[in-house]
């Protein structure tokens, strides 16, 4: 390690070295540390002055590099910048943005990056200069409107749907931060998933949608000005100030929205009314000023409030809906996924993790059934912890889900699915996925007994590990092809599996009935991908047949665990794993819940 450390150190000093020589020969100097702390928010080690041109204007720039040099490229400053908000891509303190964070360029060959930077650094300002790039501050709205903040201002979290046109929506004050909502009852929910708090208080705010985002000297800075904005650029706009003034007369949220090149942005602003000293020098609330309170004409209130002076503070908004949180607003599935609800059978090591990546893809909403408590063996392969312990799984992974993802809806049911079906079987028959991770063959089976009988609706996925976890199952029962006993022998051993055994692998806790398979969380991520990538292409009709997908593993780990491919897979891959394979999965002629089915019918 300390040699490493060393290396790294003389390969920052070879390279610092290598810009002073090539910095002086074109008249640089090098910055005394006095100079180099004046950009105190920037960890800056070291930096050079230098002459600079661009676009026929002379002027000196500071070229600075931090500790990580040459694998963090230099940076380039204005020694006397324009005003900041003036010139795109100019920071306050005079640092260019250049380069995105993600620009890559090769390390070792310090001089020629930082001629790069030298020359593209002219291109930006010559580019200033003309206010040719000046569009940058609409296309990065977010950024600039974030950079131009007042002190300390309220966060707000977004569930708006960011489009037009101009209305009237919900906003609920917490401490640390307010939320921004279409209705109260999304609020109400948002609040409740989150943070376990039953009821909620909620004002009317505005959402004005603007023709296009605003330059920074349009940015409002009296409640003037937003009037002023909404009037020129909204769609709508005054009309909502005026209905929004009409119920809250003490203070106003307004949210500012517009479509940019790389899609909406979002902004707001809150205006407290204003307030004019009565003879004694009480503060009095001047919109009502000549009326008995409550009586003011709402046009005259609107009036009053709109036009004054009274100073507007600007916050960002943070979009925390669906769109954004599952794809940042451009993936097209979501609209789909947001309306769909799944049902999951079985909360443990596989359909826990398999019920977490399907929230975490973005559907909408999802029910966990399994009657089962975590003990502390199964919290090694299990993404509930010891804080679970003791618990019933469902119930307790339903509060993880509504806690990360407060914008979908999660139910639980603590008891076996045959229990809820029987009590709640409206739950099944209103989703349009089943989802079944028991790996338990008695359920298993009287789950395709029952799908069978209800006409295969809705579509059931069933998904199971192989032992040692060396293979992985899962296959989607749909309208068409064979049903889930189609593959297995009436003692329910698999007709199709990839692994064989020479003895037994299942091993036995002490204690009655305590038995376990022993694999771990890595070897079971593969069977969790493919049980959820299936359900995705069910949920999106992308599969129309019954369909078969298997994972197998990498010959060396199953070589490790004393198994063997099995016949069936010799022939149809060879020998080895490591591979996703998806086929149909067939009907088998004398499959007889098949043929029970076929007789009732």
């Amino acid at each position: 390690m300390p040699n490493d450390r060393f290396k790294t150190d003389c390969r920052h000093e070879i390279a610092v070295a290598q810009l002073e020589r090539e910095l002086v020969s074109i008249g640089g100097r090098r910055l005394g540390q006095h100079e180099v702390e004046l950009y105190r928010k920037r960890q800056f080690v070291a930096g050079w002055r230098l002459p600079f041109e661009f676009a026929d204007q002379s002027c000196e720039v500071d070229l600075l590099v931090g500790a990580d040099l040459p694998f963090v490229p230099a940076r380039l400053a204005l020694t006397e910048p324009p005003p900041f908000l003036t010139w795109p891509h100019v920071e306050e303190d005079g640092v260019l943005c250049v380069w995105p964070e993600s620009v890559a360029f090769p390390p070792r060959d310090v001089i020629g990056v930082t001629k790069s930077l030298l020359v593209e650094a002219a291109d930006l300002l010559a580019k200033c200069a003309k206010n040719e790039n000046r569009k940058d501050f609409l296309t990065e709205f977010n950024s600039y409107w974030s950079k131009a903040l007042d002190n300390n201002p309220t966060s707000f979290l977004s569930l708006v749907d960011p489009c037009s046109p101009s209305r009237l929506i919900r906003v609920c004050r917490r401490k640390g931060f307010s939320l921004l909502g279409e209705t109260e009852t999304s609020l109400t929910n948002w609040i409740k998933n989150r943070y376990t708090i039953e009821s909620i208080e909620c004002d009317q705010a505005a959402f004005i949608w603007l023709e296009r985002p605003l330059y920074p000297e349009e940015y409002p800075k009296t409640a003037s000005d937003v009037f002023e904005i909404s009037r020129n650029f909204g769609v709508r706009g005054v009309e909502v100030l005026e209905q929004l003034t009409a119920t809250e007369k003490k203070r106003a949220v307004v949210v500012f929205a517009a479509m940019t090149d790389n899609g909406p942005c979002l902004a707001s602003v809150t205006i407290t009314a204003p307030q004019h000293r009565s003879a004694g020098g009480k503060l009095v609330d001047s919109l009502e000023k000549g009326f008995r309170p409550g009586h003011t004409p709402n046009l005259l209130l609107a009036n009053r409030f709109w036009q004054a002076g009274t100073p507007a503070q600007r916050a960002s908004v943070a979009r925390v809906d669906a769109k954004w949180i599952h794809g940042r607003g451009v993936d097209e599935r979501q609209p789909v996924l947001s309306k769909k609800k799944i049902v999951v059978i079985g909360c443990g090591s596989v359909g826990a993790p398999l019920a977490m990546q399907l929230a975490m893809s973005g559907v909408g909403e999802i029910w966990l059934i399994d009657p089962g408590v975590l003990e502390p063996a199964n919290t090694g392969r299990h993404p509930l912890g010891a804080k679970y312990v003791g618990k019933n799984k469902a119930q307790s992974l339903t509060e993880e889900l509504r806690r990360a993802y407060p914008h979908s809806h999660f139910e639980a049911r603590g008891m076996s699915w045959q229990n809820a079906m029987r009590t709640e079987f409206e739950i099944f028959e209103s989703c349009d996925l089943l989802v079944s991770a028991t790996a338990d063959w008695g359920s298993d089976s009287e789950l395709n007994d029952r799908h069978m009988t209800k006409g295969r609706v809705p579509p059931v996925i069933y998904v199971w590990t192989e032992e040692h976890a060396c293979a992985g199952h899962a296959v989607a029962i749909l309208s068409t092809g064979g049903c889930f006993e189609c593959g297995f022998d009436e003692n329910g051993k698999p007709l199709n599996s990839v692994t064989t055994w020479p003895s037994e692998t299942v091993k036995q806790e002490p204690g009655c009935g305590a038995l376990f398979q022993p694999y771990g969380p890595m070897e079971l991520a593969h069977t969790i991908t493919l049980g959820g990538e299936l359900s995705l292409d069910v949920l999106l009709e992308k599969a129309a047949h019954s369909t078969h997908r298997v994972w197998a593993c990498q010959k060396e780990f199953l070589d490790e665990c004393g198994g063997q491919w099995s016949p069936l897979w010799k022939t149809a891959v060879g020998d080895y794993g490591g591979i996703v394979l998806s086929q149909d999965w067939s009907e088998r002629s004398n499959c007889l819940s098949c043929s029970v089915k076929g007789m009732a019918a």
